[in-house]
Formats: C-alpha cells, sequence, structure tokens
C-alpha cells in the first residue's frame, strides 16, 4: 500500500493490516523478501496448530558483502501464553518484524501497533500478543531483511537512543499493568 502522507512504520502497518482480507497477515517491508516456502510453511504451521495465533522464523541480514544468519532454534517451538511473553521479556525480542505471520483476527483482539512507542512498537505488540496467546517460532522458513543506513530499522534504532528510551518505557508500563 502507498499512502500520499508518511504514517510512520506502525501507522503504515495499521493501514495494511486494515486493508488485508485474507485468513493470514504477512507484512514484508519493502525492501525485504522471504524463502520460496515462506508462505506455505507459515500458514501449514498455523493450520496444523490452531491455538498458536502469532509466527516468527528464522532470519538472514542482508548488508553489502555478507549475510548473517539469525536462528533462535533448529526446531520449531510453540510459545504457550504467557511463556512467550516470558521469553520476550528475560531474552529481548527473538522476533524479527518481518518475519511475523499471524492470523487475521488477532489484532481485532489485542488492538492495532501502537503508535506511543515509534521506536519499538513492534516489540510492544509482540509483548501484548504473547502475553495472551500462543506463539510460535518456525526453524525451517526464512525471511531476509535488508540491513544498513538506508533502512527504517537502521534509522529507528541505531542513530539514536530513543529506540532504547522506547523500550525502557513499555517496561515501565508492563511494571505498572502487572502491579
Amino acid at each position: 500500500l502507498k499512502k500520499k502522507k508518511n504514517l510512520g512504520l506502525f501507522g503504515n502497518f495499521n493501514k495494511c493490516s486494515e486493508a488485508s482480507n485474507g485468513e493470514y497477515i504477512h507484512i514484508l517491508h519493502s525492501d525485504d523478501y522471504i524463502d520460496e516456502n515462506f508462505t506455505e510453511t507459515c500458514v501449514s504451521f498455523l493450520e496444523s496448530h490452531p491455538n498458536v495465533w502469532l509466527t516468527c522464523t528464522s532470519q538472514r541480514a542482508v548488508s553489502a558483502d555478507t549475510i548473517q544468519e539469525y536462528e533462535y532454534s533448529e526446531n520449531n517451538i510453540v510459545f504457550e501464553a504467557p511463556e512467550g511473553f516470558k521469553r520476550l521479556l528475560s531474552e529481548r525480542s527473538f522476533i524479527s518484524c518481518p518475519s511475523v505471520m499471524v492470523r487475521r483476527g488477532l489484532y481485532e483482539q489485542t488492538g492495532s501497533f501502537s503508535l506511543e512507542y515509534p521506536y519499538s512498537g513492534d516489540y510492544y505488540q509482540w509483548l501484548k500478543v504473547a502475553k495472551k496467546f500462543s506463539i510460535a517460532y518456525i526453524s525451517n522458513a526464512w525471511v531476509y531483511y535488508r540491513r544498513g543506513e538506508h533502512s527504517e530499522s537502521y534509522r529507528l534504532l541505531f542513530r539514536s537512543p530513543l529506540g532504547y528510551l522506547d523500550t525502557l518505557k513499555i517496561y515501565a508500563r508492563l511494571l505498572e499493568e502487572l502491579g
């Protein structure tokens, strides 16, 4: 989807999920790509695991001269709620945003991406999901994301400490919510 007005990263994600009409949603960034079996693998996994609402996969970070692999595990893993939530808090985020596929109704139940955290809105979204729903890591599907100064992730996370401040705000909010 192309918009004339810049909605920001997470505003754009919200527009994409609102405009979708399929059973599953996968938001792939404009300069990222997936392996040829990615969609079939994720959909098949979701269909065989009706309790799982979000999947994430292995990832390969592509830069000008290298490809770095990030594989959370050699095996598929289902994290029943709230185990995924605990893992995301204790290990930071093992979820790469362009690797995520969700069931269509998920955002209706958890709400859209928060615009309150422009640098870490995806991390907050995964925490909201994993607190209430089972999530899964799929080892044999790969997303390729471009790494470099041109990317929005680089701009948001590495050119400024604001991404880290957003994460601290998320932790403070969770402490308040959990009591």
